[in-house]
């Protein structure tokens, strides 16, 4: 009975070994029904992986945007089936279901890239003024008005870059840069914004800029600026005045530059916005620019030539003589100057270019060119006494001298 007793005994130990036995495996079973997912999602056609996907497990509650370089890990997902859906901008949607049956899932989402939407383009413009808008958006050219600060651009495909110039009456330029990026899902409009430069101050519109003469005359052709050419430069026109579109207010300086018959002038005035349409005038004074040179003129008497020699060599017997110059402009003979040199003179005449002869010998002459500041240089043989040619007032008084002094010889001789 003992032997028996301990052997029911050793069986009850052995039944209590296996239920403890099979309550562990029950207790592991039920720990291994939960497990985990993890996700990412790639380009259906590159297999590139979109890190700016949302990835979602069994709809919208349980979502994650993991980032560059992680996966979306769903931990403590029971076993079974699930869903996993994915999106990303620029793609279509996608899902997929799986069943979890084992610790850890991995499982990539694919996504395909979605047709751009085509959006009616607006532009938008602070100040919410009226003005024109040209430039470019993709590889189109557009131009067009907005007004209150909002105009339609065209038709584009969502993303499509423009820059824009904004113009606008009494604002400096602005400019529109962006990409077309819709305003709403889905509701098929998109925009840019831009925004004009600063306002500019009150214009004087039209105002004219006149040059006169002190004689009413014009002086057509005589350099003009205005704000030394910030403004204008070029010359005088046939009417004298020149037009501007429009002049911020301030002070306007005119310089108008010498020509033949006038003199340069300047002068500034003051330009008010309402001086819309006023003419200022410049007066120029009408001097003709004079400016002179020398020439000197040696004069000498030289026997054995027949006519005058200009600029020649004066010889040993040559013998310092004078004479009567007329100096006559080539390009105004009557307007002529005359000058008498005794041996050698100095003669002043403005600059120029002159034809020159000698009062008894017309028959001849030269030309001479007088520079500013510059003095020329003019050697003149006449022909002496024994020539035979015209007789000079030297001459003369020679002979008369001669025969007096013989008249007074005879009569001294003839009283011894």
């Amino acid at each position: 009975m003992r032997h028996s007793r301990f052997g029911i005994v050793r069986i009850l130990a052995m039944i209590a070994m296996m239920l403890s036995i099979s309550g562990a495996f029950s207790l592991s079973a039920s720990a291994q029904s939960t497990g985990s997912i993890s996700t990412v999602a790639k380009d259906a056609v590159t297999g590139a992986t979109l890190w700016d996907a949302t990835i979602c497990l069994d709809g919208d509650d349980n979502c994650q945007t993991p980032g560059e370089g992680t996966a979306a890990y769903f931990l403590n997902v029971e076993y079974g089936a699930h869903t996993i859906s994915a999106s990303a901008p620029g793609y279509e949607p996608n899902s997929v279901d799986v069943t979890l049956g084992q610790p850890h899932l991995a499982q990539n989402v694919e996504l395909t890239q979605s047709e751009p939407a085509v959006l009616q383009a607006y532009l938008y413009v602070e100040p919410q003024v009226s003005g024109t808008f040209d430039g470019k958006c993709g590889d189109e050219e557009v131009t067009g008005t907005f007004t209150n600060g909002s105009g339609r651009i065209g038709e584009f495909e969502e993303g499509t870059s423009c820059d824009l110039t904004l113009s606008a009456e009494g604002y400096a330029d602005g400019s529109a840069s962006g990409v077309i990026t819709e305003q709403t899902e889905d509701d098929g409009y998109g925009s840019i914004s831009g925004t004009l430069g600063d306002a500019l101050p009150d214009m004087a519109e039209d105002v004219s800029f006149a040059v006169v003469a002190d004689d009413q005359s014009i002086p057509v052709g005589a350099p003009m600026t205005i704000n030394d050419g910030a403004v204008f430069s070029g010359v005088v026109p046939e009417n004298g005045i020149i037009t501007t579109d429009s002049l911020t207010p301030g002070d306007y300086t005119v310089t108008v530059g010498a020509i033949a018959g006038y003199q340069g002038a300047t002068d500034t005035f003051t330009v008010n916005a309402e001086d819309d349409g006023e003419t200022f005038t410049l007066t120029v004074p009408v001097e003709a620019q004079v400016t002179e040179g020398d020439v000197i003129v040696t004069v000498y008497e030289c026997p054995g030539l027949d006519e005058v020699v200009w600029d020649g060599i004066a010889g040993d017997d040559c013998i310092a003589g004078f004479g009567n110059f007329v100096f006559a402009p080539v390009d105004d003979p009557d307007a002529f100057f005359t000058q008498f040199v005794d041996d050698t003179g100095t003669v002043t005449l403005p600059v120029g270019t002159y034809d020159v002869y000698e009062e008894g010998y017309e028959n001849t002459s030269t030309q001479i060119t007088i520079s500013e500041g510059e003095t020329a240089q003019l050697t003149v043989l006449n022909p002496g006494e024994d020539t035979g040619g015209p007789e000079t007032p030297g001459g003369i008084i020679q002979m008369l001298i001669a025969l007096l002094i013989a008249i007074l010889g005879s009569l001294i001789g003839g009283s011894i």
